[in-house]
């Protein structure tokens, strides 16, 4: 397996761009848009980032197809975007375990810094016991021998029982050495014990995907993050970091209450067409380039896409001299 440098600081949950269809085609609307992923590689790395995470919950892979999610991840492993950063994180993550391995094979042939796995979502065909998820885990382990693995715990793909409560599981599996690629987690619950004997006792290395938790998490240790509000706060909670360093924990605070309002009220509506819109405003302004403001939701209405035109507006009044 190659070495797997361990994480630190931020690692951006990267958007996955997307353009309307030039052939206008009713059945396949919007496509990706792999042509602003030079700018926009280049607008995370001066704001702070030290790596992405691409092709997970923000970066839509539910609703594209396997081959978009290998041209989505060809683009981030291209050498001139691979050089800008210390990481670039693929999730593989799916229903079907012959694409889950082939898009881990590609990511693996082209110098991913890791591949990153969920669970299967549905419980009909999902491991739910201990046995079955650590035989699932061992499964992509084995198959992708070359490639540090992380799994990507959150609600949703996690089995709520586990979600909170991985150590024992992962534990049994790693003493029985069934998962030899497993290097860490992207570590999207706010059970912070659990993620903390994780990181303690195992040797794993923890980036937590809470973004308005960063404070809490410092404070017991922590100092890797993965998240989506990254894309535009960055250098606001790399500022956080450095204050943490320094035990300037009451300038930490104050910022991170009005981080944590801020990320309260881009959630409130719509928030990842609304997160992709603020985020274009400062792409357009810095490189002249879009992430696209439409997505492939085929369920989103008009009040919905005009409810966060108008989150925007007060976003920005309010909170835009945070944004980097």
């Amino acid at each position: 397996m190659k070495p797997f440098i361990p994480m630190k600081g931020i690692q951006v949950a990267a958007i996955t761009p997307f353009k309307r269809n030039p052939e206008n085609n009713p059945h396949q609307p919007y496509t990706i848009d792999t042509s602003v992923i030079e700018h926009y590689s280049s607008y995370l790395s001066q704001n702070g980032a030290s790596g992405v995470f691409v092709g997970g919950v923000t970066g839509d892979f539910t609703i594209l197809t396997t081959e978009e999610r290998l041209d989505l991840q060809a683009a981030w492993l291209q050498t001139s975007i691979r050089s800008k950063l210390n990481h670039v994180i693929i999730h593989i993550g799916g229903p079907f375990f012959e694409d889950v391995i082939k898009l881990g094979v590609h990511a693996s042939e082209n110098s991913a810094s890791a591949v990153a796995i969920t669970f299967p979502s549905f419980p009909a065909h999902a491991p739910q016991t201990e046995t079955h998820l650590i035989e699932y885990l061992s499964r992509v382990s084995f198959a992708l021998p070359d490639i540090p693995l992380l799994i990507y715990n959150i609600s949703g793909t996690t089995p709520s029982h586990y979600v909170n409560n991985l150590y024992p599981l992962l534990k049994k599996a790693i003493d029985g050495n069934k998962v030899p690629t497993l290097v860490g987690l992207k570590y999207s619950s706010t059970n912070f014990i659990d993620a903390f004997e994780l990181k303690t006792y195992l040797g794993l290395d923890i980036a937590i995907g809470c973004d308005e938790q960063m404070l809490a998490a410092c404070a017991m240790g922590f100092t890797s993050f993965i998240g989506s509000t990254y894309n535009i706060f960055s250098k606001k909670f790399n500022h956080i970091l450095s204050l943490m360093e320094t035990g300037n924990t009451r300038e930490a605070s104050e910022l991170s209450q009005r981080l944590f309002t801020a990320i309260r009220t881009i959630t409130s509506v719509c928030y990842k067409l609304t997160l992709r819109k603020v985020v274009n405003k400062s792409l357009q302004a810095k490189f002249g380039v879009s992430l696209g403001d439409e997505t492939k939701y085929s369920f989103l209405t008009d009040d919905d896409v005009a409810s966060s035109d108008k989150l925007v507006e007060t976003f920005m009044k309010d909170f835009g001299d945070l944004i980097d």
